[in-house]
């Protein structure tokens, strides 16, 4: 086999390499409909394209860019200013390029381009006001008709077909125009130099490309028409020979019904200036109707002067304006005189009118820009527009509560929307001071204004919450103080209980004990003892030995008189009344009503030696048969009874100059312990005690036991 040269297998690499890049590469776009037909994504991909077509017109910015149109439509085009400076429309031309997103609609950018010819520019497509306002005419060639309303030069910062890609210089000024297409205003940029008064109030067709205003997502806002180089204006109807020479009508008029429709032309009027903003327009009275004309002249026009108007009709907020407006000065007058308001109805029918009112003012607000004065007027608030805020306007009348006298212009309005059909009635009206006389004080404000009353009420709840505050802060002081005391006294107490406790025992085991032992011997010596004399001595001494036992033991009880914590109250008075009636032929009678509270253990202690002074004066001095102890509860109070059958006593004798002290130390336990004490005898018919203890007693005060 012999062996391939290697410029051979060069060669078949190379022509193998160019068949699979030509499989690669998509064939170009060669229509303008396939073009527009892209998405936004598509046309971003910098597809190919060749397309063939006539020069509609040169487009922004100048220089470099164009329209063209073949077969099928039209297409904005970018390309390189050596090719297009030298187009002009109606030249043929072949472009190669890549396709571009655009900032609306897809368009392209050349590459290459040649003319091949030329060949009279295609009509345009005759459009409405509704298609006007579609968002699919993007370079398109129109043709519109409308009624010029104004002509003006602007400085344009770019042409209406630039693009976002698309890279140019910036533009001085451009002559625009504003077309009503029926009874909407569409701006149109004109290549070439007019003279406005041939045009404005003119009936005219005009035939341009149409472009559009758009936002950052790429959606329609308005349509903009861009009238090439050397495409004139066909006027179909001129405007009027003599600017204010036609018959004037009443501003009254404007807008009622006409079976003709509503007049789409500029129209005159005259009447007597209100009030004006030089650059932005003036308000003036025509019979009993005010007018506001708008008006880009700045021309002086003051109050009292007659003014000639001529301008275009126009909704306003409320009532028709005029705009796009011409006015003069034929004659000058006194200040018109403002009407009174003195109803809602009235401020309706003199909207646009110099009107007067008196409120009391509310408030205001504002900025640099103007200052808004809130005016409480019958009931409802009115607004008052001061614009500019001057600075002589920091007045005694700015403080609210004072009641004002306004002059101004009268501005209705309506907020929430109006009936479907019918009688709209505004919900709201304004009124427009003219300068700072026309705002006067009637009556100055009342010193004591909310402002100042809520300020004396803060001052006040302060003073009050600072006050109620130190208290607090005094008794939570005052608290601790006490629980501290208390806890201190508690502790001092349960000392005292447990010395006493102590001092029994002590006792109990040492002088108790050593009188019993003593007493046993007494008692076995007597019994061997069989001499009277000596027998007599010895039962003596036993007696004297058992009664000072009986002493001891008494005294040893006394010590331990205290409820223990681990034994309620009335099982300790209970036990208590068994031990005194124990050797003594007095029957004990004990009952408990109702649930006892829980008291603390220095009160219960006080409520038992209390108790027990009671009982031993019953046995001791009564000679009593019959002992009763009643225990009785409510809600609020412990009652404790002591009741016998004895002879009583003179309640009335005080008792302590005879040495008989139990009364007043019943007495001063109970004082102790904030309860009250009452003794019901007389001589003959018993005595009953009745001691009441409060559930919240408390033995904080106690000192000695």
């Amino acid at each position: 086999m012999s062996r391939l040269h290697p410029a051979r297998l060069l060669l078949g690499a190379v022509i193998l390499a160019c068949v699979l890049h030509a499989e690669d590469v998509a064939p170009p776009l060669r229509t303008v409909r396939a073009i527009r037909e892209l998405s936004a994504a598509q046309a971003d991909q910098a597809l190919p394209a060749e397309l063939s077509g006539v020069v509609l017109g040169l487009a922004e910015p100048e220089g470099v860019s164009f329209v063209l149109q073949d077969a099928t439509d039209s297409l904005y085009m970018v390309g390189p200013p050596a090719f297009v400076s030298t187009l002009a429309p109606g030249d043929e031309v072949i472009v190669q390029g890549r396709t571009d997103a655009g900032g609306f609609a897809p368009i392209l950018r050349i590459e290459e381009g040649r003319k091949t010819g030329a060949r009279p520019v295609p009509a345009p497509r005759a459009i409405s006001s509704d298609e006007l306002f579609t968002q699919g005419l993007d370079a398109q060639w129109i043709a519109v008709t409308g009624i010029v309303r104004n002509v003006r030069l602007e400085e344009v910062p770019r042409g209406p077909g630039v693009q976002a890609h698309a890279a140019g210089p910036a533009l001085g000024e451009r002559m625009i125009m504003t077309l009503a297409v029926g009874e909407r205003l569409v701006p149109v940029q004109l290549s070439d130099r007019v003279d406005p008064a041939r045009y404005v109030d003119a009936e005219v067709e005009i035939q341009g490309l149409c472009f559009n205003q758009h936002n950052a997502a790429r959606q329609f806002l308005n349509p903009l028409i861009l009238i090439p180089r050397g495409v004139g204006l066909r006027v179909l109807r001129p405007p009027p020979a003599e600017l204010f020479g036609g018959p004037a009508i009443s501003a009254s008029t404007l807008f009622q019904f006409a079976p003709g429709g509503l007049a789409l032309h500029r129209v005159h009027v005259v009447g007597v200036a209100l009030h004006q903003k030089p650059g932005v327009g003036l308000w003036l009275r025509d019979g009993d109707r005010g007018l506001f004309v708008e008006s880009e002249l700045r021309a002086p026009a003051r109050p009292g002067d007659r003014i000639e108007v001529e301008g275009f009709p126009a909704r306003g907020a409320f009532s028709p304006i005029l705009i796009d407006s011409v006015y003069r000065t034929t004659d000058a007058g006194p200040e018109p005189a403002p009407v009174r308001l003195t109803d809602r109805s009235s401020a309706v029918r003199h909207d646009g009118d110099l009107v007067a009112l008196s409120g009391v003012l509310l408030g205001e607000r504002g900025s640099d820009a103007a200052l808004v004065l809130r005016l409480d007027w019958l009931g409802a608030e009115v607004e008052v527009l001061i614009d500019p805020p001057a600075e002589e306007m920091a007045a005694p009348w700015r403080a609210p509560g004072a009641l004002l006298s306004i002059t101004g212009i009268c501005l209705a309005a309506s907020e929430h929307g109006t009936p479907l059909s019918g009688l709209a009635v505004p919900d709201k009206f304004r009124v427009l001071a003219r300068r700072p006389a026309d705002i006067a004080l009637v009556r100055a404000a009342p010193w004591w204004t909310g402002r100042r009353l809520t300020g004396l009420l803060a001052v006040v709840v302060a003073a009050l919450a600072a006050v109620l505050a130190a208290v607090f802060v005094a008794s939570r002081r005052k608290l601790a103080r006490e629980r501290a005391l208390r806890t201190l006294k508690a502790s001092e107490y349960a000392a005292r209980l447990a010395e006493r406790s102590r001092m029994a025992r002590d006792i109990h085991d040492s002088v108790a004990q050593g009188l019993g032992a003593i007493s046993l011997q007494l008692q076995l010596a007597g019994r061997d003892c069989l001499a009277e004399p000596q027998a007599h001595h010895l039962a003596l001494a036993q007696q004297l030995v058992r009664t000072s036992l009986a002493e001891v033991r008494g005294f040893i009880r006394d010590l331990r008189t205290q409820v223990q914590k681990d034994v309620d109250l009335a099982p300790a008075l209970e036990e208590q009344l068994r031990h005194a009636v124990d050797g003594a032929a007095i029957r004990p009678v004990f009952t408990v009503a109702g649930e006892l509270p829980k008291l603390s253990l220095p009160v219960e202690t006080q409520v038992l030696r209390i108790t027990q002074e009671a009982m031993t004066n019953a046995i001791c001095h009564a000679q009593a048969t019959t002992l009763s102890l009643q225990l009785r509860c409510t809600k609020s109070a412990l009652i404790l009874t002591v009741t016998d059958d004895g002879r009583g006593f003179d309640h009335a004798v005080d008792w302590a100059p005879h040495g008989h002290f139990g009364l007043l130390g019943m007495k001063e336990r109970a004082n102790l312990i904030g309860a009250t004490l009452e003794i019901e005898t007389s001589p003959g018919a018993g005595a009953q005690v009745r001691l009441t203890v409060p559930a919240t007693a408390s033995a904080d005060e106690i000192h000695r036991t």
